[in-house]
């Protein structure tokens, strides 16, 4: 199968043809950006887990391995940092141009 024909050129290289490019902040990708929470992993069950950079490799994430943890910073609203399917991850520090889709919900 020749699946030449199945990408185009772009001004940020060969993407498949049925993408189109947008910026991250268009209302029609999502509706907000969040930055995350600081938090430090534990032993002890809290019921939340964190995703860290070294979770990401090859585009998807190793959910097994995720460790519990603490927030250590005073937030109103948690549950708006929580993933759900379909969110957009990109990793802030530890790994360069990591990014992944989220297909799992909370």
């Amino acid at each position: 199968m020749n699946n030449i024909n199945k990408y185009k050129q772009t001004p940020i290289g060969k993407i498949p043809k049925d993408w189109k490019i947008v910026r991250l902040g268009d209302k029609e990708i999502c509706e907000e950006l969040y930055y995350g929470v600081t938090a430090k992993a534990t032993e002890k069950n809290t019921g939340i887990r964190m995703l860290r950079t070294t979770d990401i490799k090859n585009y998807c994430v190793d959910w097994s391995n995720l460790p519990f943890c603490e927030i250590t910073e005073k937030r109103n609203n948690i549950d708006k940092y929580f993933l759900e399917k379909g969110d957009i991850i990109i990793a802030r520090a530890g790994s360069v141009g990591g990014i992944c889709f989220s297909c799992k919900s909370k």
